[in-house]
């Protein structure tokens, strides 16, 4: 897959803003994959707690994602199912 987000985005973290980089840890926002892949994963797709069910090793079968260092995206979800304030703030409020 190939990702516009970074787990580790944080502002300290941030060295280079054009690097890329592979990591096998499943990014969970702002992804995209090969057809091939989707015709594969489609059938079983969950619809809750995906990006849990995607980090699974009989799931991710070794593949990895491209990622930034700094994040392409923009995280809106301050409040929802899986996020409290507290935490967006915690967290994600320091992405770049």
């Amino acid at each position: 897959c190939v990702s516009s987000w970074n787990d580790n985005g944080l502002k300290d973290f941030i060295w280079e803003k054009h690097r890329l980089f592979r990591t096998s840890y499943f990014p969970g926002l702002g992804w995209m994959l090969r057809r091939e892949l989707w015709m594969e994963l489609g059938p079983n797709f969950p619809k809750e707690h995906w990006d849990h069910w995607m980090r699974l090793d009989t799931i991710s079968k070794g593949r990895e994602c491209v990622v930034p260092e700094m994040n392409r995206n923009f995280n809106i979800g301050e409040k929802g199912a899986n996020m409290e304030q507290a935490t967006y703030d915690k967290y994600l409020g320091r992405m770049m």
